[in-house]
């Protein structure tokens, strides 16, 4: 069957100074539906709290919490840093140059999950979080914890500042740029940071829908595509998973032609992986469509 759309080192947890929680549980839920498609900012120390308006004087744009943000907003993207200042308003080069490239990795993530606001960020090695409230634009972390990895040494500065800007309150204003549908997220922290993030809108709020959650096996050898108009054809097949995790099955092999939004093939490399499923039904084509979209790596194994 083709099948066709449109569309690690060691890991412990370790409380981040003064916390005392794990990191909340992600574990997405299995299912066993096929996998068949048919078609192709000068501050001041002020506390947080008490800040109304401050201004980025880099930008020369206002940070106003008139403007009221919800966990619903700051879910509906991925957020990656774009500028870090502190409050003198000199930039925060640890974060920004976390890679020794001048490339930043740190990133933001939120979602609701067991009845509470979570929150997860990073720079690109451990990953830290917890949960948070936000009540009229004051943002407010608790119970922040972290994996701990061997990670460079610029990484872990860079990963201590992340979790310092991160503690206790901050104040946040968001706004749109229409022109891409991207937004801003500029968040100023207790300390008097300021941190200026780009947002991504995630697939959730693309599609306008949950996703079925999917697992997939997927071959390092990459069968020949029936079409030389087509190209990075997958072998793969649909893996089941009981309420525990542990795995009760396989199904058939199949030819994907399509992309996995996300996804970097390793010709070396056999890999397990949970992608997000999305149902899209354009207007010239019947039936149900799928979009896939990569959401984590489950398993990796080299091919001898």
């Amino acid at each position: 069957m083709m099948i066709k759309t449109r569309a690690s080192g060691l890991l412990l947890l370790t409380l981040i100074s003064g916390c005392q929680s794990t990191l909340p549980d992600r574990t997405a839920s299995t299912t066993d539906s096929p996998i068949t498609s048919k078609t192709q900012g000068q501050t001041t120390s002020t506390h947080p709290q008490n800040i109304v308006k401050s201004m980025d004087t880099a930008n020369n744009t206002a940070i106003d919490a008139a403007i009221t943000v919800t966990p619903a907003v700051l879910a509906a993207y991925h957020w990656s840093l774009i500028r870090a200042t502190d409050r003198q308003q000199q930039p925060l080069h640890a974060l920004m140059t976390v890679n020794g490239q001048g490339k930043q990795a740190a990133s933001l993530h939120f979602e609701h999950s067991g009845g509470q606001n979570i929150i997860n960020f990073g720079v690109g090695c451990n990953g830290m979080g917890g949960t948070y409230t936000l009540d009229e634009n004051v943002l407010e972390t608790a119970r922040l914890m972290g994996t701990v990895m061997m990670c460079s040494e610029d990484v872990n500065q860079a990963e201590n500042l992340l979790a310092k800007a991160m503690q206790g309150r901050s104040v946040v204003s968001f706004k749109v740029n229409e022109d891409d549908d991207t937004a801003q997220l500029t968040q100023q922290t207790a300390n008097g940071d300021i941190l200026l993030w780009q947002g991504s809108k995630t697939p959730e709020a693309t599609y306008g829908q949950t996703p079925e959650m999917v697992f997939w096996e997927i071959k390092a050898q990459q069968p020949q595509c029936p079409d030389i108009t087509l190209s990075n054809c997958l072998s793969v097949r649909p893996v089941y998973y009981d309420a525990q995790g542990i795995k009760t099955g396989v199904g058939d092999w199949q030819l994907f032609v399509d992309n996995i939004a996300g996804y970097t093939h390793d010709k070396g490399v056999n890999r397990i992986v949970r992608l997000k499923r999305f149902v899209t039904n354009p207007i010239d084509i019947k039936g149900k469509q799928y979009v896939y979209v990569l959401d984590n790596v489950i398993e990796s194994s080299q091919v001898e």
